[in-house]
């Protein structure tokens, strides 16, 4: 059994390595939202993209089907910090849905009202 465990943890180890980017390329905006990250999106990661993937991200944020990703867009678009981007970030916060949020919609608006307040740069920026 504990020989087991062992390779279980290698296992998990070099799964973690090979997902946090070590020796990849950039990759396109939306592939890098729509990946799962265990500690959050990489701030290291996300800061590389500028105000040009602004658009494709918001377009995203409307799009029903991308509901598994907008906690990511939302808080890449807090890492960015492009000024443009605010209003629609308070217009997704505020919208309303027929009946009861569910679980992407819910973390999805926290993390848009948390990503005001973490990066100050759509204050001072």
């Amino acid at each position: 059994m504990r020989h087991l465990n062992m390779k279980v943890l290698m296992a998990l180890a070099v799964l973690m390595w090979a997902g946090s980017g070590a020796g990849q390329e950039p990759m396109g905006i939306k592939e890098f939202v729509r990946q799962f990250y265990i500690y959050g999106v990489p701030y290291e990661r996300a800061s590389r993209y500028d105000a040009s993937v602004a658009p494709t991200l918001l377009e995203m944020l409307k799009d029903p089907r991308e509901q598994d990703h907008w906690s990511n867009i939302v808080v890449t678009l807090g890492m960015i910090g492009d000024k443009s981007t605010v209003e629609p970030m308070i217009a997704f916060i505020e919208s309303s849905r027929e009946g009861t949020l569910n679980r992407s919609q819910r973390r999805a608006k926290t993390a848009a009202i948390i990503s005001f307040g973490g990066s100050g740069k759509f204050l001072n920026g």
